[in-house]
């Protein structure tokens, strides 16, 4: 099973940045909370409302460990000294069936710079190289061409729509993904992760 440590210092580089996937990190809630709001419909779920010391600590104790996992994706200095949360990543393990279930949201103001792809590209390639998980599932809403566009990309088939009655009157639609354990494999060959001992 996945577990933060396997994780804990993968670090790529992409157009000459330093990414770096580390566990989430109650700092991270600070940061979080900084950003602007997505303002669109097919969006807004990925807001992070937490505003005081108190939601957010119970944010982090209610969403961190167990079956979920979140991950900070970090743009880095060379010299590590300060880094950007340009990123979030949700890992859940299911109760019944194989795949892990998958999220991810980039800054509002980091969109269409290949970071949501790269990001991807990592988390996926730990999970295949660290678990044993059959594939990796996903869900997005059926107006945001902008992730459909990444996950197909990476390598996830969609497979149909599902509907979450109540979301909204007029925007219940899904489109489910999926990426088998055979396609995450061969992300190996493209992500350059390097186990940097000073992360």
């Amino acid at each position: 099973m996945l577990d933060y440590g396997d994780l804990r210092v993968t670090t790529i580089y992409h157009r000459s940045q330093r990414l770096r996937l580390t566990p989430l990190r109650r700092d991270h809630m600070d940061e979080l909370s900084r950003w602007p709001k997505f303002n669109t419909l097919d969006m807004q779920w990925a807001n992070f409302f937490p505003t005081n010391i108190v939601q957010k600590n119970r944010w982090f104790k209610d969403n961190t460990g167990g079956r979920k996992l979140w991950f900070a994706g970090e743009r880095t200095s060379d010299n590590w000294r300060t880094s950007e949360l340009i990123c979030r990543i949700s890992l859940t393990i299911p109760i019944h069936g194989e795949d892990i279930i998958f999220g991810i949201v980039v800054h509002p103001n980091l969109l269409e710079r290949g970071l949501g792809t790269k990001f991807t590209q990592m988390i996926l390639a730990a999970i295949a190289s660290k678990t044993t998980a059959s594939g990796v599932w996903l869900e997005t809403h059926h107006t945001n061409k902008r992730a459909q566009h990444v996950y197909e990309k990476v390598g996830f088939e969609n497979f149909g729509y599902s509907y979450h009655k109540g979301f909204t009157p007029d925007h219940d639609q899904f489109l489910n993904y999926r990426i088998s354990r055979n396609r995450m494999e061969k992300l190996d060959s493209v992500v350059m992760v390097l186990n940097d001992a000073n992360a």
